[in-house]
């Protein structure tokens, strides 16, 4: 599928934007120590032995890890306090958009987020310092600009009229059927199996409504 969106261009200087792709290292580390009334948490002595960890300890979970249910909300509450710090301001359709808005009362940039990964992009200084300042906040990997991968398709910002092209089919080339070992039941779903499970479930919903 492939799909051609409209570039961002700010009103008077007719400048276009430039596309940027970029994801947050450890994002969900990066969420504020876990303050929870119904107790604490602890690792499950599996867990434990997939970590190489003996399974004798006791290891309390005080950082939202990948797994735990309220991760992607802890993480996502602080990412969006921190964007708006920068200047940023929550789309009230998607709490997954953000955008900048200058002394004109115009837009002039956007970011989409998903987890850990962002594709955003803007033009003038309000933008700018906004985006500098997300940037410097956060601990994000190298921004890739014009091209990259976001949410289960490829984007490209076409060189011409700055439009940008969106396609999933390297996306769909590497799904892959799922293995499951044989045996009885309840050896063969294990915490691997149904993390592969949750990932390929993720895998088709991008693939559907991208």
């Amino acid at each position: 599928m492939v799909q051609t969106i409209d570039s961002l261009k700010e009103p008077k200087t007719e400048k276009r934007a430039t596309t940027e792709l970029g994801d947050v290292g450890g994002a969900f580390l990066e969420a504020d120590e876990m303050d929870r009334t119904e107790g604490p948490v602890y690792l499950d002595a599996k867990v434990l032995e997939e970590l190489e960890i003996d399974p004798r300890c006791v290891v309390e979970v005080v950082k939202p890890l990948y797994g735990l249910n309220d991760a992607p909300r802890r993480w996502y509450e602080k990412f969006s306090a921190m964007a708006a710090a920068c200047g940023f301001v929550t789309s009230v359709f998607d709490k997954g958009g953000f955008f900048v808005w200058n002394a004109a009362g115009r837009v002039s940039g956007g970011l989409g987020l998903h987890v850990d990964d962002s594709i955003f992009g803007g033009v003038g200084p309000s933008w700018q310092e906004a985006r500098s300042k997300l940037l410097a906040a956060l601990p994000f990997r190298k921004t890739r600009v014009g091209h990259g991968d976001f949410c289960g398709s490829t984007y490209t910002q076409l060189p011409g009229n700055g439009g940008i092209k969106k396609e999933q089919k390297k996306f769909a080339e590497k799904l892959q059927p799922m293995k499951v070992p044989n045996g009885p039941a309840e050896h063969s779903v294990g915490p691997r199996v149904i993390g592969d499970m949750r990932s390929r479930h993720g895998d088709g919903a991008w693939l559907v409504l991208g």
